[in-house]
């Protein structure tokens, strides 16, 4: 699906993550690794991310393999590149599934689950409606967040087509919501939650994701970075980053 042209040039990647580099957590190395075998990337305990684990070093190693043989674009060379048709596939999350849905018009395409390696894998991401402790009016929060975690306002949710809702006795007006010949491809997406890990969260979450993506996976993915030693090397930064949050 990579296609070059006489001089050899890339004129089309096989494929992209966020229609970019492979070097997203999300969309990229935990999905794969848990494709791979990895039975969580977050402890329930929430103090340890084993990224120096086989599975995650093994979609470590595949991204930096697919860049280093021109299959996937390097760190900052491209962007949207599956919108703009320079992508045979982009590894995309379902909040983008709308926006291809009415922006795309030039070719036809489609959702497939990602590749199966020893099973499938993903991860699913949530957000959460919270109150502050702080505030004057606690009763009518409470009623609110209860009001928001409801079916019926899920079903609001799911109508606007933004975003899968939390409940899944509502994700058929998520489903609904797009035109009929592409709500077999919003399937594929309810589907993956049959065996999709939650994506959690731990301490100083935003610092180490930040620091892992840019740092870590991009150097990997350059070829500046040995697997091994870099996974080994973010994993015990990782470590470091929870115990000095979890002492705050």
């Amino acid at each position: 699906m990579t296609k070059r042209d006489k001089t050899g040039r890339v004129t089309q990647y096989g494929v992209t993550a966020g229609g970019t580099s492979l070097t997203s957590l999300q969309e990229w190395l935990f999905p794969l690794g848990i494709a791979a075998g990895a039975d969580y990337f977050i402890d329930e305990d929430k103090t340890d991310m084993p990224l120096n684990a086989l599975p995650f070093k093994f979609a470590a190693s595949l991204a930096a393999e697919l860049t280093k043989k021109g299959f996937a674009p390097k760190c900052g060379e491209i962007e949207n590149a599956f919108m703009a048709g320079k992508a045979a596939m982009s590894i995309e999350g379902s909040w983008m599934f709308g926006y291809y849905v009415k922006e795309i018009k030039g070719f036809k395409w489609g959702v497939a689950p990602l590749p199966k390696i020893l099973r499938y894998g993903n991860v699913t991401n949530s957000l959460g409606n919270v109150i502050w402790s702080g505030t004057k009016y606690k009763e009518e929060a409470w009623k609110l967040v209860k009001f928001l975690a409801s079916k019926e306002a899920e079903e609001i949710l799911g109508a606007t087509g933004a975003v899968i809702p939390a409940r899944k006795d509502a994700t058929k007006k998520w489903i609904e919501f797009f035109p009929k010949e592409f709500r077999s491809d919003a399937e594929v997406f309810i589907k993956s939650l049959d065996y999709a890990k939650p994506f959690g969260t731990i301490p100083a979450f935003s610092r180490i994701f930040q620091r892992l993506e840019q740092y870590y996976l991009a150097e990997i993915v350059a070829g500046n970075l040995d697997v091994a030693q870099g996974m080994e090397e973010a994993y015990k930064e990782v470590l470091e980053v929870i115990k000095e949050s979890i002492k705050k």
